[in-house]
């Protein structure tokens, strides 16, 4: 295993015995080529419903044990639960969105360069890694209402506005 340029690394293991050899040894090899294991930045999290009383340790430092974490660049949950992770993929997309909003105001822009930038900036920042989500119909209401929100506003619609059609008779 090559870690020379590794800063974020995630070892899985199946019990506690396995998984602090694995931290022991990583320690121990970082250190052959001059790097160190931060124990105030390494994070330990049981998945499911395991626990364990068991401590892990980078040498003499206990790592803390954390319920989720950030993990190149998305969140991970003990219990595999996306809702936190899309409320935050959310947040970055809403803020990006604030940032163009002069774009979204503009009358020189039309409404279909808009929609393709909505499409390659915003949409991509609120949906990064949404292949790894457990989805679950709470997670696609979110995701619709914010996309729903977005367009409203692009397209300078109010939420009350309603499109009329024609009667047929």
């Amino acid at each position: 295993m090559d870690l020379d340029f590794e800063d974020d690394i995630a070892i899985f293991a199946e019990d506690n015995d396995t998984l602090q050899r694995s931290a022991e040894c990583l320690s121990q090899e970082a250190s052959k080529i001059g790097l160190r294991v931060s124990p105030e930045k390494s994070k330990v999290m049981h998945a499911g419903n395991t626990t364990s009383g068991d401590d892990i340790y980078v040498g003499p430092d206990g790592l803390e044990v954390v319920d989720n974490f950030t993990y190149l660049g998305s969140m991970i949950t003990s219990n595999g639960d996306a809702e936190a992770l899309v409320r935050c993929r959310i947040a970055k997309a809403t803020a990006v969105f604030r940032r163009l909003k002069p774009l979204w105001t503009s009358s020189s822009i039309s409404n279909g360069v808009k929609l393709r930038l909505y499409s390659s900036i915003v949409v991509p920042t609120a949906v990064y890694a949404s292949e790894t989500w457990k989805m679950s119909a709470s997670i696609i209401r979110q995701i619709n209402a914010f996309h729903c929100k977005c367009l409203r506003q692009i397209m300078r619609r109010r939420y009350t506005d309603r499109r009329r059609t024609k009667k047929s008779g």
